[in-house]
């Protein structure tokens, strides 16, 4: 249950970037949008991040077991 709160945690961030880019700019906004580039990286970036945290955590528990 937890993985799919994480998985769905992602999702949410990533289609709120999205939308954010898509909604409201009616070009005399003096902010810049995001295009699909930075939004490809944000979105690899939190892969990777989660990717990182997984093995971290798998890491974890096989020095706890091997300790015991």
């Amino acid at each position: 249950m937890i993985q799919f709160k994480h998985i769905l945690l992602v999702f949410v961030c990533i289609f709120g970037f999205a939308l954010n880019g898509l909604c409201g700019n009616n070009g005399n906004s003096p902010f810049i949008p995001i295009d699909g580039g930075v939004s490809a990286l944000i979105a690899a970036g939190v892969a990777y991040g989660v990717k990182k945290y997984r093995d971290y955590r798998v890491n974890k528990k096989d020095l706890d077991n091997s300790s015991k």
